[in-house]
């Protein structure tokens, strides 16, 4: 029998049996063991003139977005891929296992929150502060004081697949399902189940919420009636970047194969499509007047026709980009590369400066693993599924039910730590 190594991005189908659906493949992401260095995977936050970011050196850095020039800096000893600006406070999750609250102005701790595990989401309210962890659990803290107002736990790790809508906050697992909860006391109100684990944000138009799965679909579940509207299939190599709603268009960019969508918002029909032939993740797409901008593990910023799928230029840096994606301010457009730099360009395409982080060494990612196993229907939900999507505060913290089942953990153990 052929090894499963030698299927890697292959692009097989699934296939059916008697008993169900088997699906010969399984990702196993390495994104948890990104290695230190000066890279940038976090997309920018842009507030009052200053650009804040974090870095795979484990800073969060304060840049003047006029002249790049540094304000300050503030350690931690993780990686970070969000860092979120509100009242004169910045809001991260590291790596190291914390959340932060600093104080915009002078780079000093407000307060850190113990996570336990590797922190990545965050997402900021009028008075919480939501951060999730490779522990499963999405944490509800007090923006104020950092103390834990309640915590919910799904079936698998929980990256960055974090969004509020009125009462609810969505969350997304590496369990496949997409989980609505009451945003004040963390219960679950409802879950819809993909194919694939679903690890960067949803969207939100009209209380239809758009995200992608890594069964290779892009889906549309309408929140009130929690039923599915349409999914779209995007390829073979599967999806985790965040759709763009403009208009009566999601721009979907992209694909692990590189493809790049336009699609119709209301029966999810493809307009356009274009390829770049090289991974895209972690990445949402940016619209400026008729142009469409989105970063490329190719090391390129590309700009599209935003009507057609056309290209029109692109902006080289010397290293992958996934994570940091464009954001727009005064005119400008700022992302970070992990070439170590953080880079501010006019829409034209005209270098207006470059950032450096601490160090130049460039972070380096283990090679996703692929493992056999078996697939519910996405949507499906099984009698005694029911009973394992539980509220933990008030189950407990008793992690032996998802421990004992997950795919993830029958296969690796996941015991080697980040390389900090």
């Amino acid at each position: 029998m052929t090894g499963l190594q030698d299927f890697e991005g292959g692009g097989f189908e699934e296939f059916e049996m008697e008993l169900g659906s088997f699906t010969m493949k399984k990702r196993i992401p390495k994104f948890w063991e990104i290695s230190y260095g000066g890279s940038i995977l976090c997309s920018p936050e842009i507030a009052g003139g200053v650009v804040y970011f974090g870095s795979a050196d484990g800073y969060v850095y304060a840049i003047d977005a006029e002249t790049g020039k540094e304000k300050w800096r503030f350690r931690t000893e993780g990686l970070m891929f969000e860092v979120v600006f509100r009242d004169g406070f910045v809001y991260t999750s590291s790596y190291d296992g914390n959340v932060y609250a600093i104080d915009a102005k002078t780079g000093e701790e407000k307060w850190k929150f113990r996570a336990g595990e590797p922190a990545l989401g965050c997402l900021v309210s009028e008075d919480m502060v939501y951060a999730s962890s490779k522990n499963g659990n999405v944490y509800a803290i007090n923006r104020k004081t950092g103390e834990e107002v309640w915590r919910f736990r799904a079936g698998n790790w929980v990256a960055g697949a974090l969004v509020l809508h009125e009462n609810l906050l969505f969350i997304g697992s590496f369990d496949n399902n997409l989980y609505a909860v009451d945003r004040r006391t963390g219960k679950e109100s409802w879950h819809f189940r993909s194919g694939g684990y679903i690890s960067f944000k949803p969207s939100i138009h009209r209380d239809v919420i758009y995200f992608s799965s890594d069964d290779n679909n892009v889906y549309a579940v309408d929140i009130n009636e929690r039923k599915e509207l349409w999914r779209v299939r995007t390829g073979k190599k599967g999806n985790s970047s965040i759709p763009l709603i403009e208009g009566n268009v999601i721009y979907y960019a992209g694909t692990r194969e590189g493809n790049v969508y336009a699609l119709d918002l209301e029966s999810g029909k493809i307009i356009w499509s274009f390829t770049t032939g090289t991974k895209i993740a972690a990445m949402r797409a940016l619209v400026i007047g008729n142009n469409l901008y989105f970063s490329c593990f190719d090391g390129n910023l590309y700009v599209l026709d935003k009507n057609t799928g056309k290209e029109i230029r692109t902006f080289r840096t010397s290293g992958p980009m996934a994570g940091s994606y464009p954001k727009l301010y005064e005119r400008r457009i700022y992302f970070g590369s992990w070439d170590c730099n953080l880079y501010c360009m006019t829409p034209e395409g005209k270098e207006v400066w470059r950032f450096q982080t601490s160090t130049t060494q460039q972070s380096t990612i283990p090679p996703d693993e692929w493992v056999a196993s078996y697939s519910q229907e996405a949507g499906e939900e099984d009698e005694k599924e029911e009973d394992k999507y539980v509220n933990v505060s008030e189950q407990g913290m008793d992690e032996s039910e998802y421990s004992t089942k997950s795919e993830y953990q029958v296969k690796t153990e996941y015991q080697q730590k980040m390389k900090y």
